[in-house]
């Protein structure tokens, strides 16, 4: 048995082994290549968690700064579509910024760090890079930073986009991009000048399945969540008690998103005006980062939220109708479902739990 808890070359596991070192360390030793090709300014020590700051910076000096053509952000792949993802709505401007990381340790047989970064560089300084927003440059492979999602928890061609298919492919250390500069339909843009990483409001995500714990929705109002990502099954749908509870919890003013719980596809809305938001073509994880960026930056409606979520869908399928008061009904199991008219259970419920803003403790809900 090989060991590969230390300082193994075939460690993919543990990560052992080998002493830190600067990024510039790391460029000389292993990719001194980009240095051929680009003029590096390397930001040392940014904290993972940093990446509203580090938007700030990007949108204020790429604008001041001329000789700044684009930006590479080299981080941990674990967290690496959240933060791509939020980057994007927030990255204003046309020069490119680019995500890249490795999936195998610096000292692996076959490393595919160096690669990544050497391609990520090249993609930033090219032209064609150009309004397309943020990018991530994994495996050889470029994927709009909206769309991507970590799809292999140990392969390194884990970074897809499935139904949107990739933007382009590195050939020869160059980017060769299938399409013209595009963004996506319906996506928004959030200015954060004065928002700061660690006020971002607090928004959980809950995962829906059979004989889900409906109060564990309660339970994320009580631990002073400010909104609810659900991953509600199929098409985004709740079984019946999890859905009332979600109802009761929003209609007292904490919204509540429903994503798909599939890999891919669509939360679908409902033409009839609901109390709860689908969170359409974004999964659970892009659905909290939008959430927390929409009430950070004050949009705080109902109606605002959900059209800022479900805007595209009610354009383009609905014709620009979003209907009457009306309530979605589901069967036990979340499963087939129909919509009818009709007023709300008069329930009252109260969840316990310090309101800071208004100074009462416990919150009535009340439909």
């Amino acid at each position: 048995m090989l060991d590969i808890s230390g300082n193994s070359n075939i460690d993919d596991i543990a990560y052992g082994g080998g002493s830190e070192i600067t990024a510039q360390e790391f460029i000389e030793r292993h990719v001194p290549e980009v240095l051929k090709i680009a003029q590096v300014l390397i930001v040392p020590d940014v904290p993972m968690t940093a990446w509203i700051r580090i938007a700030q910076h990007f949108n204020e000096y790429s604008r001041r700064c001329d000789d700044i053509v684009g930006a590479v952000l080299i981080r941990a792949t674990n967290s690496l579509e959240e933060v791509a993802f939020g980057l994007d709505v927030i990255i204003q401007g046309s020069k490119p910024f680019i995500l890249s990381g490795a999936m195998r340790p610096a000292l692996s047989l076959s490393s595919d760090g160096p690669l990544n970064l050497y391609n990520a560089i090249a993609t930033a300084i090219s032209p064609l890079s150009r309004d397309r927003g943020a990018m991530v440059v994994f495996g050889g492979k470029i994927v709009s930073a909206y769309y991507v999602a970590k799809t292999n928890a140990n392969s390194v061609d884990t970074f897809k986009s499935f139904e949107q298919g990739n933007l382009g492919i590195m050939l020869g250390g160059r980017p060769m991009f299938y399409f013209e500069p595009a963004q996506p339909m319906g996506k928004r843009w959030f200015d954060v000048k004065a928002v700061k990483e660690d006020e971002l409001p607090k928004v959980l995500i809950l995962y829906s399945h059979i004989d889900q714990d409906a109060s564990l929705i309660e339970a994320a109002v009580r631990s002073g969540a400010k909104g609810i990502v659900i991953a509600g099954g199929g098409i985004g749908v709740l079984a019946k008690q999890p859905r009332q509870i979600a109802e009761l919890v929003a209609t007292a003013g904490t919204p509540v998103v429903v994503a798909a719980r599939p890999f891919t596809g669509v939360s679908v809305p409902v033409l009839l005006e609901d109390l709860l938001i689908h969170s359409e073509r974004l999964n659970a994880l892009q659905a909290r980062i939008q959430l927390q960026l929409a009430l950070a930056t004050g949009v705080q409606a109902h109606k605002d939220i959900r059209e800022m979520f479900e805007g595209l869908f009610h354009e383009h399928i609905f014709k620009g109708n979003w209907g009457t008061a009306q309530r979605r009904e589901t069967d036990d199991d979340g499963g087939a479902h129909q919509d009818k008219a009709g007023d709300y259970p008069d329930k009252e419920r109260v969840i316990e739990g310090d309101d800071q803003e208004k100074g009462e403790k416990g919150r009535t809900m009340k439909t």
